[in-house]
């Protein structure tokens, strides 16, 4: 609930039906070596060991403030759930910056890719490009999004209200329960994420 009134509501409600017991949740963040997870308050989530070259960088780091630590474990247990998240909200608000921060603390890979109206179809899918040295033949590239799906890292994308209607007719299938793609220009293969 994004307005203050409607979450005063809801919080009447809660209180009319379970009582004045509601306390604030834990949302601080820690990393348990041992069991190999970083913790977003009580949503556990699997740290990649893996690791790679994708995973951000330290400048990913945030300012853990109160708000921005609840932010966090909202994220967190959306990801835990295997939820395809929509963020919304105004540019520079930080939601590529949350994503990023998560990505970083569990060490997993991550790339933007805007999908503003210069998107390219075959960027994010696939395209055939020249093969080197093979005087005239071709080779099957995978997309930034197929590779993300193949290779197992997250992938977010971007200003996804501009996007051409050929680039969301594509990845529509995604969102379906059991998310796969398939790549019609390269044998039909189909190609569901790698966690």
């Amino acid at each position: 609930l994004r307005v203050e009134s409607d979450r005063k509501i809801f919080d009447e409600l809660l209180k009319d039906v379970f009582g004045d017991t509601l306390e604030e949740p834990d949302n601080e963040i820690r990393v348990d070596a041992l069991k190999n997870e970083v913790y977003f308050g009580d949503v556990p989530l699997a740290l990649n060991k893996g690791g790679g070259l994708l995973v951000p960088s330290k400048s990913a780091e945030l300012e853990l403030t109160p708000a921005t630590k609840n932010y966090l474990r909202k994220l967190a247990r959306a990801i835990q759930m295997n939820e395809k998240l929509l963020l919304v909200g105004d540019t520079g608000s930080g939601k590529t910056a949350f994503i990023r921060n998560i990505a970083y603390l569990t060490r997993n890979g991550f790339k933007r890719v805007n999908l503003d109206g210069q998107a390219d179809i075959g960027d994010l899918i696939g395209k055939y490009v020249p093969e080197e040295g093979a005087g005239g033949g071709f080779r099957w590239q995978d997309g930034d999004l197929v590779k993300a799906m193949k290779e197992g890292y997250w992938i977010l994308l971007d200003e996804f209200n501009l996007a051409d209607a050929e680039i969301l007719e594509r990845i529509n299938s995604l969102l379906d329960e059991d998310g796969y793609l398939i790549i019609t220009e390269h044998n039909n293969e189909k190609v569901t994420h790698q966690h």
